[in-house]
């Protein structure tokens, strides 16, 4: 049996779609505008908005010079090709690095953001260490939960002031003020994890 043209032209459809997808979250989780992208890239910004936009299936050779440009494997760019449920393996020590204020004295590594119908979940690991420079006052929509894995970390939320070591928890809505307001041991390793609740499919 023959391949059908039509069909291979919907593959390559859905593999334009997922890529554009991949390119737009991982740029914009970094922070990067596409000039940026396109600077530490070596690829045009007039291409990599054909490709944000799936107006172009990109080649291997520039698939490759983005995914090195944000630091992900070249096949993270086709997660959700093919795929019934999404999930996300990131290795000890890896994860998507973050842009930060608080310098070289945070390692801020996104593990990865798994959407759905009835799930959304933004888990990241910061690690200090030595004292940062800036720690941010924050505001979001859904909830977060903050776990000391290893080290201490003072916490505000709105008026109040919680000390959290090895173990500890706290949960929260995020549209209160709230961030880490201090680092008191050093290194000092948190898990954040910011959820919403039922979102509607994209």
């Amino acid at each position: 049996m023959s391949v059908d043209d039509a069909d291979v032209d919907a593959a390559l459809a859905e593999i334009s779609e997922a890529v554009a997808a991949r390119v737009r979250e991982y740029r914009t989780t970094l922070g990067l505008t596409i000039g940026d992208l396109a600077d530490r890239s070596g690829v045009s910004k007039a291409m990599l908005s054909k490709i944000e936009n799936a107006r172009i299936q990109p080649s291997l050779t520039t698939m490759t010079r983005i995914a090195q440009a944000v630091r992900v494997p070249v096949t993270s760019l086709l997660r959700g090709v093919d795929d019934d449920e999404e999930a996300i393996f990131v290795p000890a020590g890896e994860g998507l690095r973050l842009s930060t204020k608080a310098g070289d004295a945070g390692d801020i590594r996104s593990l990865g953001m798994l959407r759905g119908l009835h799930q959304r979940l933004e888990p990241v690991v910061m690690r200090f260490e030595e004292p940062p420079t800036d720690l941010p006052i924050n505001k979001h929509g859904g909830t977060e939960l903050l776990h000391v894995l290893l080290g201490g970390v003072e916490v505000a939320f709105g008026s109040r002031r919680y000390e959290l070591g090895p173990g500890d928890s706290l949960q929260f809505a995020g549209s209160v003020s709230h961030g880490i307001t201090a680092v008191t041991e050093f290194p000092t390793e948190v898990l954040s994890v910011k959820g919403w609740g039922i979102v509607a499919a994209t």
